[in-house]
C-alpha cells in the first residue's frame, strides 16, 4: 500500500473515531481526531485535491460543530468561515453553518435565537444533543 492510500484510509478512519467520540460526548476526544485526520488527509497536495469535495469540508463542519459544543465559540464561528471560504461548493454548508450557529447561540445562553435558528432548519438538518 503507498503512503498516500495508507494516509487516505487512516483520515477515513479517524473521522469515524471523531464522528463516534461526538456522539459519546467524547468532545475533547473528537477534536484530537479530527485534527488527527486533518493532518493525514494534508500530507500531500494529491490526497487534499482527492479529499476536497467532501470528505475536509466535513471534518471542517465537525470540527466547527465540536469547537462550538465546548464553548470556544469564536474558533467555531472562524472554522464556519474558513470553511466557507475554503470549500464554497460544499453540499452541507447551510446545515452545518446552522448547527453551529444554535450551539453558539445557547453557548452564550440565547435560547430565543436558537430556538428560532432551530425552528429555521429543514427537515433534513439535524440537531445534535450538546
Amino acid at each position: 500500500m503507498s503512503r498516500a492510500t495508507a494516509n487516505l484510509y487512516a483520515s477515513l478512519a479517524l473521522a469515524e473515531l471523531a464522528a463516534h467520540a461526538e456522539l459519546r460526548d467524547d468532545l475533547d476526544g473528537a477534536l484530537a481526531h479530527i485534527d488527527a485526520a486533518f493532518g493525514r488527509a494534508l500530507k500531500n497536495r494529491s490526497l487534499e485535491a482527492a479529499l476536497g469535495d467532501f470528505h475536509l469540508p466535513s471534518l471542517a463542519a465537525l470540527r466547527a460543530r465540536v469547537l462550538a459544543a465546548l464553548g470556544r465559540t469564536d474558533e467555531a464561528l472562524a472554522e464556519l468561515e474558513l470553511l466557507a471560504q475554503k470549500y464554497p461548493a460544499y453540499a452541507f454548508a447551510t446545515g452545518a453553518a446552522l448547527l453551529v450557529r444554535v450551539l453558539v447561540a445557547l453557548r452564550l445562553g440565547d435560547r430565543a435565537l436558537a430556538r428560532s435558528l432551530a425552528d429555521s432548519r429543514g427537515d433534513d438538518t439535524y440537531l445534535p444533543r450538546h
